[in-house]
């Protein structure tokens, strides 16, 4: 259960040392922050900089005691916190998308031959997900990828894999994932498979 947590905090855009030490308050209650870095072995100034991150973002609290102490915020507040930021975002472009398609017609005055290979460099973690998304549900043949584990724990909070097997034309498909598996990613690895094996032949292979 704590490698989902931390793994959905680190979807909604919480650093890896975020998610721990959040995880950490939530399970210990109040702590000052050189408790907080003895515990977990951070460089104290590390773990300040990142309790302030924590408060900017509204997912921790301080108390008014000196030297202070804090507090998780309960996880469901974040987590509607962040549903409600991002209908706002939606919503906004939702509001100004008809303008920009206009928009965006008026300058463009060549149709791109949609034959041609494409080498695209994609950056921010939510975008390289909603790319690959869109080139699952695009595929014909197959779709050969290299990936690390953590990436896979992710690509399973977007969503990828129900992606995948809701494909029209999954059994005719191949869909290959390459990826560094070791002893330490066992378990979650084997969450994955068994979420996914009705529906998926997921097999791996010993190079």
């Amino acid at each position: 259960m704590k490698g989902d947590i931390k793994t959905t905090l680190l979807g909604m855009g919480f650093s890896d040392k975020e998610a721990q030490i959040y995880i950490y308050l939530g399970k210990r209650g109040p702590q000052k922050g050189g408790t907080i870095a003895k515990q977990l072995k951070i460089n104290k100034g590390q773990v300040y900089r990142t309790l302030k991150a924590l408060q900017k973002n509204g997912s921790v609290e301080s108390t008014l005691e000196y030297p202070a102490r804090f507090i998780a915020v309960p996880l469901q507040n974040v987590i509607d916190a962040f549903i409600k930021l991002k209908r706002q975002e939606v919503d906004l472009i939702e509001e100004i998308k008809k303008e920009l398609v206009n928009d965006w017609n008026k300058i463009r005055q060549i149709e791109v031959d949609s034959s041609f290979e494409k080498f695209s460099v994609i950056e921010g973690e939510k975008k390289v997900f909603h790319k690959i998304s869109q080139m699952i549900k695009e595929a014909k043949k197959e779709l050969l990828t290299i990936v690390s584990v953590n990436a896979l724990l992710k690509a399973d909070h977007y969503g990828i894999f129900e992606d995948l097997s809701d494909h029209p034309m999954k059994n005719r498909l191949k869909f290959r994932f390459l990826t560094q598996l070791t002893n330490n990613y066992l378990k979650p690895i084997q969450m994955i498979l068994k979420k996914i094996e009705p529906e998926l032949d997921f097999k791996g292979k010993d190079p």
